[in-house]
């Protein structure tokens, strides 16, 4: 059996700082949405809070280290454009249900 470690602190509305053993992060949004940038990398993510459906894009392997072609620009523009185009998924997907 292991243990584990795991503490979130609120430090502002809409801002956490998570903490578990071998990592740190900060969590920056509302929620269901929100960017992610810690010890072991920083993600983009959406969701609809209460209905498992998200949507997640990870920008960077670990902080100050570049992912794919070496543009951190380019995966910050590909992660803004997969959470817009889950946000209008979901928002189309309520309209046609109600």
């Amino acid at each position: 059996m292991a243990f584990r470690f795991r503490k979130s602190l609120k430090i502002a509305p809409g801002v956490k700082v998570n903490l578990n053993k071998k990592s740190a992060s900060v969590r920056v949004g509302p929620k269901g949405a929100g960017l992610t940038a810690g010890t072991k990398g920083s993600h983009v993510s959406a969701g609809i809070p209460g209905t498992g459906l998200s949507y997640s894009k990870k920008l960077s392997s670990r902080a100050g280290k570049q992912t794919g072609d070496g543009s951190a620009g380019g995966s910050i523009v590909a992660g803004a454009i997969g959470v817009a185009v889950f946000i209008g998924f979901v928002v189309g997907l309520a309209v046609l249900l109600t």
